[in-house]
C-alpha cells in the first residue's frame, strides 16, 4: 500500500506581497530609465551659447578688420557643467590680436538698396449689394472676389486707372448704394467714396 507522499509544503504566497515585489521592481526600473536618458541628453542636447563678456565686446569693436563671418572659436569644456564653460560657436570673436599696424579699410554702407516692398494686402469691403476682396501689391488694386448678397447681382466689375470697381443690382437695376470702388493706399487696399 501506497503511503501518503507529500514534499515540503510551501507558504502561500501573499498576494500583497507579490505587489510590493512588483512595485520596487517598477520603481527601480523607471529610476534607472530616467537617469539613462539624463545622462544621454546631457551628452546630446545642443550647447548653449554664452554671451560675450565686456572684454570680448571690446576687442570685437576694436578690431575693424574681422569681418562678421570670422572663424567660429570655441571654449574648453570642463568637466562640471556650468552655463558659462559649455562650448560655443562664436563670429566676430577675435582670438589673436593683429600684428600688423597698418589700419584696415573701413567698410562703408551705401544707400543704394532698394526700398522695402511691403507683402499685398487683401481687405475685404461690403455695401448691400454683396461684398468685395480687393489685394493691393506694388499700389495696383486687382479684385479678389465679388459676392452679391441675397437678391443682389454682379453688374459690372473692372479694374483699371488705379481702382476696382463692382456694380451690384437687384432685379437688373444698378444699385448705386451697392457700388463698391476700392483704391491702394501703398499696399494697403481702402474705400473710395469720392469716385
Amino acid at each position: 500500500m501506497l503511503g501518503d507522499v507529500s514534499g515540503p509544503q510551501r507558504a502561500p504566497r501573499s498576494p500583497l506581497l507579490l505587489a510590493a515585489v512588483w512595485l520596487a521592481g517598477a520603481v527601480a526600473a523607471v529610476g534607472t530609465g530616467l537617469v539613462a536618458v539624463n545622462l544621454v541628453a546631457s551628452q546630446v542636447g545642443d550647447p548653449t551659447v554664452a554671451p560675450l563678456t565686456r572684454a570680448e565686446v571690446s576687442r570685437a569693436v576694436a578690431s575693424p578688420s574681422r569681418s562678421a563671418t570670422a572663424t567660429p572659436s570655441t571654449r574648453s569644456t570642463p568637466s562640471t557643467p556650468s552655463t558659462r564653460s559649455t562650448p560655443s560657436t562664436r563670429s566676430a570673436t577675435p582670438s589673436a590680436r593683429p600684428t600688423s599696424r597698418t589700419p584696415a579699410p573701413v567698410a562703408t554702407r551705401t544707400s543704394s538698396r532698394p526700398p522695402t516692398q511691403q507683402p499685398p494686402q487683401t481687405r475685404t469691403f461690403s455695401s448691400r449689394g454683396g461684398s468685395v476682396g480687393v489685394r493691393c501689391a506694388n499700389g495696383t488694386p486687382s479684385l479678389v472676389y465679388a459676392s452679391p448678397a441675397n437678391g443682389y447681382t454682379v453688374l459690372d466689375r473692372k479694374a483699371e486707372e488705379g481702382h476696382v470697381e463692382v456694380r451690384f443690382g437687384k432685379d437688373g437695376k444698378e444699385d448705386n448704394d451697392a457700388r463698391i470702388r476700392v483704391v491702394c493706399n501703398g499696399s494697403t487696399p481702402v474705400q473710395d467714396t469720392h469716385g
